[in-house]
């Protein structure tokens, strides 16, 4: 195995000859923006700075040349989807000993705009952790009930916290919660 150029990686063995770009296999592969703008892109995205013309001007070149308002909204989106693949894969669990976590029912609706006058109504259940940003959203597809909450909290809620929620009672769910959960 060598490295040839920083660019493209040969394996040495003479029955393979194999010759592979380095980006291959990443999201990178069929990107023609540099490597280096993206990186300063990706940044941007990540701290926050939405607003078009500081990207711009951060990422001009020396030529003028810059990102389309359309190619950051673009990138940011894909950026976006990464992040919310990953924690559809990996869900963020919240609470602990000691801590609470608050449990409603949500109605996920599409923006009403002036050619969809009103989406279909999707019901879910969301929680979020008390005194910090964590939360979690999720879509039930079925009806909702409490064969639908005891998974979700175990799948978002750490033992020894305690749940708070109006649901126990709208359930009937009283003294069902599991011991490893205190709820209100």
């Amino acid at each position: 195995m060598s490295w040839r150029t920083r660019k493209s990686w040969v394996c040495r063995r003479t029955s393979c000859a194999r010759k592979r770009g380095f980006y291959s296999g990443t999201f990178l592969s069929g990107c023609h923006v540099p490597v280096k703008e993206l990186f300063k892109l990706s940044y941007y995205w990540c701290i926050g700075t939405f607003s078009m013309d500081h990207v711009q001007k951060a990422l001009r070149r020396d030529n003028g040349c810059t990102f389309s308002g359309k190619s950051i909204i673009e990138w940011y989106s894909f950026f976006r989807g990464i992040c919310a693949g990953y924690f559809r894969l990996n869900p963020l669990r919240l609470g602990g000993e000691g801590k609470k976590v608050i449990i409603e029912e949500i109605m996920i609706m599409q923006e009403q705009t002036r050619k969809i006058k009103r989406g279909k109504e999707h019901w879910g259940f969301a929680g979020t952790e008390v005194g910090s940003k964590a939360c979690f959203i999720e879509e039930i597809e079925e009806q909702l009930d409490a064969d639908c909450l005891f998974p979700i909290i175990d799948k978002y809620v750490l033992p020894g916290t305690q749940v708070v929620s109006n649901l126990f009672k709208k359930y009937e769910l009283d003294q069902q919660l599991r011991e490893a959960y205190d709820h209100l």
